[in-house]
């Protein structure tokens, strides 16, 4: 079909679309719908990338508009010029690789992923014969069904050590070093007062020296942010909105200087919790956590945050028995020790729900099979949940099987997540992209 007969076609059949009809699918029916014509969006967007770049290569709307392609479709679009200049660019990438042009328009591969493709290839030519780097091509392509653009990136960058690991070894042993001597050669650190009260800040560190003053004034602000929060009900704070994350670190910085004027003491990431007090009834410790309350607030919480904060937290109960009798204030127990963090560190990584980016040091302890259970904190019954996706995967007593969303441990000892009927009648296992590669590197 023509060119201008399959846009005329796919013009009459979008606006044919009924949207109203939405209404008279099952859940399934929508969910696939909308899968479907984000899967049919990547292609087109495919094609007018491609379209694009060939209308600039060859001067056709140069001669037409006397714009080039990037500056006609910003004004065409309402676009700016960044996002014309992808678009086109987006093609002009594809342009000396057939087969990832083709499996972009084929819609294997969405544009995104075809970029980072496109880039570690060209990086890759020079160095592959032709044989290698078809192979090379054909295996980024191969792991688009699997990867987004995110981890195709980290992948693109261990595929030559593994078609050619001697000269891949040595490559990388070059480029390591070359990185680490132009970071430290261009160290520095630029403290300038200004007129208006304020100590400007400026300077770049090497990556190693760098993370670690990154993870001190994250730990820090997180700090300074808790304490906002627990004085606030208290009205120990100034009125006003909350500071922002940007100010929050800032507080961290000022927080590490004055540790280290003091005694020289910082607060561990990711390692120690809260210890949380809360009163409940003796009928509800052994029953749905329903009714505790925050001993230093007096706050109720909710049966879902009781259970989240039972499993990554330090809870002292204080048990109450009619008339609010206490009797017994217990003791801490499921301690998730700074040991245990660490190797959950190591082995999760961040949050193990698939999809999910959030990293370790913002990811609580899950206990798979709950405390009320008789689980044990254990790294064999801990996995790494964020606050999103910890309640969602949180046991729920009475539940029916398979009524929600399940983690447990491979035989490997890699965490995978169980989808709930609703999702997928099979209950197919789901592993974390970032253990995926794990595996295969």
């Amino acid at each position: 079909m023509q060119i201008d007969e399959a846009i005329t076609g796919i013009e009459q059949i979008l606006d044919a679309i009924d949207l109203d009809s939405y209404h008279l699918g099952t859940d399934k029916n929508r969910v696939d719908w909308a899968t479907a014509l984000v899967g049919l969006g990547n292609r087109l967007q495919a094609y007018g990338s491609h379209l694009a770049a060939k209308t600039d290569q060859d001067y056709s709307c140069s001669d037409a508009t006397g714009l080039d392609m990037a500056s006609w479709l910003a004004q065409q679009h309402q676009l700016t010029r960044r996002q014309a200049l992808r678009i086109v660019q987006g093609g002009r990438q594809l342009t000396g690789l057939p087969a990832l042009e083709q499996a972009t328009l084929e819609g294997q591969v969405n544009l995104d992923q075809a970029r980072v493709i496109a880039r570690h290839l060209g990086v890759m030519r020079p160095d592959l014969t032709v044989e290698l780097f078809d192979q090379a091509e054909q295996t980024l392509i191969q792991q688009a069904q699997e990867f987004d653009a995110c981890y195709l990136d980290k992948i693109a960058s261990h595929l030559v050590q593994q078609i050619d690991p001697a000269r891949a070894e040595q490559a990388a042993e070059q480029k390591a070093a070359a990185d680490h001597a132009r970071a430290t050669r261009g160290r520095f650190l630029r403290l300038t007062p200004s007129p208006d009260g304020q100590l400007l800040i400026d300077g770049a560190l090497p990556a190693v020296e760098g993370e670690a003053l990154r993870q001190l004034v994250v730990a820090n602000a997180r700090n300074c942010r808790d304490l906002y929060v627990k004085n606030k009900p208290a009205g120990l704070v100034e009125p006003g909105p909350a500071p922002s994350m940007l100010q929050w670190q800032a507080d961290g910085l000022i927080m590490i200087v004055e540790q280290a004027l003091a005694k020289g003491r910082v607060p561990r990431l990711g390692a120690d919790r809260p210890r949380i007090t809360v009163t409940i009834g003796y009928d509800k410790l052994l029953g749905d956590l329903r009714g505790a309350r925050l001993v230093a607030t007096g706050v109720r919480l909710e049966a879902h945050q009781a259970r989240v904060l039972a499993c990554d937290a330090g809870i002292l109960p204080v048990v109450l028995g009619g008339g609010s009798q206490i009797l017994d204030v217990g003791r801490e127990e499921r301690w998730v020790t700074p040991q245990l963090r660490r190797a959950l560190d190591v082995r999760d990584g961040g949050c193990v729900f698939p999809g999910c980016d959030r990293k370790a040091e913002v990811s609580q302890a899950h206990h798979i099979r709950p405390w009320w259970d008789g689980g044990s904190t254990g790294l064999g019954n801990l996995v790494y949940l964020c606050s999103v996706h910890h309640p969602m995967v949180e046991p729920v007593r009475g539940a029916p099987p398979g009524a929600r969303w399940e983690v447990r441990l491979r035989p490997d000892g890699l965490p995978e997540t169980i989808p709930p009927y609703r999702v997928d009648p099979d209950r197919k296992p789901l592993l974390h992209q970032r253990h995926l590669i794990r595996l295969r590197t």
